[in-house]
């Protein structure tokens, strides 16, 4: 029998996935015996739910079978596991320090998120490189800007 999980919420921090938490549960009163993922970086996003995967597949609770990770029950095939699921939490880490960067970075140059940018203005790409510049937008920016004035300066 299969079953498909699908979790979407943040796991930077332990316990704030629902799915996971119902699954580690079925797993330890025997519904659950084993699973298919196509990497230890699917099942873990932080090193409390990796070491919680680690112990129930080192005590047989858990059978884990991955697509492009090999593991099994030596020592070395915890120990493999266990890098697997603990480089997981690194590059959950290293991922968020990664994009606060270059969003610092694409603020400093004038870019600003399509979400935030003033009504009447546009991002507009500047080269092959996908950086964008803000300018006016044709169709809405002289009607903002009346809008504006009319507001402002109703007589």
């Amino acid at each position: 029998m299969s079953i498909y999980y699908i979790e979407e919420k943040s796991a930077y921090d332990a316990g704030n996935r629902q799915v996971f938490d119902e699954i580690m549960k079925k797993i330890r009163c025997g519904k659950i015996t084993g699973i298919f993922a196509y990497h230890p970086n699917r099942l873990a996003r932080n090193l409390t739910e990796g070491g919680e995967i680690s112990d129930l597949y080192r005590t047989g609770k858990l059978d884990l079978f991955f697509a492009v990770y090999a593991v099994d029950k030596s020592p070395e095939g915890i120990k493999n596991l266990n890098y697997g699921l603990c480089n997981v939490a690194y590059y959950s880490a290293d991922l968020s320090r990664v994009v606060c960067r270059g969003i610092r970075t694409k603020n400093r140059m004038g870019w600003k998120c399509a979400a935030s940018l003033p009504l009447g203005y546009l991002n507009q790409r500047k080269n092959s490189k996908n950086t964008t510049i803000v300018v006016e937008d044709p169709k809405r920016f002289e009607i903002v800007r009346t809008m504006w004035k009319e507001m402002l300066c109703p007589f």
